[in-house]
């Protein structure tokens, strides 16, 4: 299957994942983002935030953070319940890479860029470069090619959208404009539809080149 959907097409995707199971993930943010909240120095980005439960929890820490996903439905349950928690720092637009504007000290990318081409990859990464001040951190987290639940399926997907599995050869080609300050494959355990097992590349790194 060739990941040939349109921006469109993915919103309405996830907007339909987002109404069957508004939290699909639990409201318990990624460990991820509690591993490296030393490195996130506002403003921070949140690229695919979903309905909201990292940038919320990062907004929890008095830090303030920008919210971007092609989701109407999973933006409307993230800026309620920002509201809801009386949170000021917290901001949410639907959109895509198209819709980064300013500077950030850090930005987020968990469980996003293998649901994009090898192409879309490259333009993300590069945005992000552009966005993220000098010495500010990228967090990034994706399915690696050795997922055992995406990677004995011939056509691998989620709900419709294609999933391309991501080798550390092409993580460290793509972070190669920043020093890597740690990169290590890591096994997670998933419970939405059924339990199952991924496996995923954990990355930090730092933007040192202009």
């Amino acid at each position: 299957m060739q990941n040939c959907l349109k921006k469109n097409d993915k919103g309405e995707i996830w907007d339909n994942v987002y109404s069957m199971n508004k939290t699909i993930w639990s409201d318990i943010p990624s460990k991820t983002v509690v591993r490296f909240l030393h490195a996130l120095k506002p403003p921070i980005l949140d690229f695919g935030c979903g309905y909201g439960r990292n940038s919320i929890y990062i907004a929890q820490q008095g830090l303030k953070v920008v919210g971007i996903d092609l989701s109407k439905v999973a933006v409307s349950l993230a800026r309620n319940k920002s509201e809801l928690l009386g949170l000021k720092n917290a901001h949410f637009v639907q959109g895509d890479e198209k819709m980064i504007s300013g500077k950030f000290g850090a930005v987020l990318c968990i469980g996003v860029i293998h649901g994009t081409t090898k192409d879309k990859r490259d333009f993300i990464i590069n945005s992000f470069h552009r966005s993220i001040i000098m010495k500010g951190f990228f967090i990034l987290s994706c399915f690696a090619d050795t997922d055992p639940t995406y990677s004995k399926k011939n056509e691998p997907s989620f709900h419709g959208i294609p999933v391309e599995l991501i080798s550390e050869k092409e993580i460290k080609k793509l972070f190669s404009r920043f020093k890597i300050i740690t990169l290590t494959k890591k096994r997670a355990n998933d419970f939405h539809d059924k339990p199952h097992e991924h496996h995923q590349w954990v990355c930090l790194a730092q933007k040192v080149f202009s």
